[in-house]
């Protein structure tokens, strides 16, 4: 094979690698359009296959703090430090992406995973790849939200 087939099939490649794994994440609308019980056991996926992937890089220590920041609700709060980090951020990812949309329609659309992962980060805990799977086989069993009913 000739060094430019061999550049050729390598950047076909990544290129398929790139566009199967940015098709597995949860665009920011289709987030928001889910019924809440969705949105709650996609919560759910996405914290439980975090701690997997932090325990499977031998990191269980990190998998702790995570569940911790995740599921402990302080005095006086009504969610967890790291769920409400995420829920916020979530809300501006939408805001961001209807501007985004308006601006350019081309660009890629924001996924809710990038929410966790920066809010797991904020909290110290650094994510590896592997958490960019977790929750690409999740499928919603209830309704979409009509548009306009929260």
């Amino acid at each position: 094979m000739s060094r430019s087939s061999k550049i050729l099939v390598a950047t076909l490649m990544l290129a398929a690698l790139f566009f199967t794994s940015a098709a597995q994440a949860m665009d920011i609308k289709d987030y928001f359009k889910m019924a809440d019980q969705d949105q709650g056991r996609f919560n759910q996926t996405l914290l439980t296959g975090a701690k997997k992937v932090l325990i499977d890089e031998g990191r269980a220590d990190l998998a702790t703090q995570l569940d911790n920041i995740f599921t402990e609700v302080k005095p006086g709060n009504k969610f967890s430090d790291g769920f409400a980090d995420y829920a916020a951020r979530l809300g501006a990812m939408l805001g961001a992406e209807v501007e985004r949309e308006v601006r350019n329609p081309k660009l890629p659309h924001l996924q809710a995973e990038r929410a966790f992962r920066d809010a797991a980060r904020d909290h110290g805990i650094p994510l590896p790849k592997a958490f960019d799977a977790v929750a690409s086989n999740f499928k919603p069993k209830y309704p979409p939200k009509k548009l306009g009913s929260q």
